[in-house]
């Protein structure tokens, strides 16, 4: 692996990582702003998880001209969202100095596992699979509106479109892809 590969690939896990971080806060806000029954703790993991599957398929559609930075960077960003729940379980650690949070985190590990397995198996290319089972997954069960028309009311389609392309562009480019 050479040293170029290598910048290359750590300045898109960089960019990727606070793209992840900051539509993943968007979405999460509007929807529990939106939703006042939905579980927070299931939100902000599910939310993590579907954000970073698109993510990776908009990296592997980025580098599908350099597999080698595909295979450095695709890993990384698989473990976003563990690393997210360690930074955050570290934080309490250090303010509260209870050891119980590390054990928490691995139980969210735990979650985090099963939710990323669900969202591989999905496309956010194929007419918004993606986000309408997301949607429907965060959603407590007494809301009668559909995931679809929740959607569009929100408009978070247009955020996470924007993150995705936002994301694939920059592959392209650190790739050297034009167009």
């Amino acid at each position: 692996m050479e040293e170029d590969d290598r910048t290359l690939a750590t300045r898109f896990v960089a960019v990727a990582t606070i793209g992840i971080a900051i539509v993943s806060r968007q979405l999460v806000g509007q929807v529990l702003e939106d939703m006042r029954g939905a579980d927070q703790n299931t939100v902000a993991e599910e939310t993590l998880c579907a954000l970073t599957a698109a993510t990776i398929e908009a990296a592997s559609r980025g580098f599908e001209a350099r597999q080698e930075l595909a295979e450095i960077v695709l890993p990384v960003l698989r473990d976003i969202p563990k690393s997210y729940v360690d930074y955050l379980a570290g934080a309490r650690l250090a303010a509260e100095h209870d050891r119980a949070m590390l054990q928490a985190a691995e139980a969210v590990h735990v979650r985090l596992e099963r939710s990323q397995a669900f969202y591989d198996t999905l496309s956010f290319t194929s007419d918004g699979c993606l986000l309408e089972t997301w949607m429907g997954r965060i959603s407590p069960d007494d809301i009668e509106e559909s995931a679809a028309d929740r959607l569009a009311r929100l408009d978070l389609v247009h955020v996470l479109e924007t993150h995705v392309w936002m994301t694939e562009t920059f592959a392209r480019h650190l790739g050297g892809v034009s167009g």
